[in-house]
């Protein structure tokens, strides 16, 4: 709809609307960063240590400050435990044993079970 008097189109858009819409969006964003501010001043922040990261409850993460010793102390643990036979679970009956004496049991015992099943009538 145009208006007889003025060129242009006067229905588009309300002006009024237009400054309320920008006054409630600073009241908005002004409520918004005075809670943000208010929570901020609430939190508990070590007054010694700014830089003191466990404010939160969390541990310091434990660092490897010699991380080739730490690797080959763990190789040597790993080595051992594949080379050695020993309980992982008494109560289970799980054990850790060498490849080759685990092999080695597995056909003496199907050595065993088909001789036991071969001597049944």
């Amino acid at each position: 709809m145009t208006n007889k008097h003025s060129p242009h189109e006067v229905s588009d858009a309300d002006p009024r609307l237009i400054l309320w819409m920008m006054v409630l969006t600073v009241i908005i964003v002004l409520a918004g960063s005075g809670l943000l501010w208010l929570g901020w001043l609430h939190l508990d922040f070590p007054k010694d240590n700014p830089g003191k990261s466990d404010w939160f409850g969390a541990e310091q993460p434990r660092l490897q400050t010699q991380p080739a010793k730490d690797f080959t102390k763990q190789e040597t643990q790993w080595k051992h435990q594949l080379e050695s036979a020993g309980w992982i679970n008494r109560e289970e009956g799980v054990v850790h044993m060498p490849i080759e004496q685990a092999m080695a049991l597995l056909i003496q015992r199907r050595g065993a079970k088909e001789e036991a099943e071969e001597s049944k009538p």
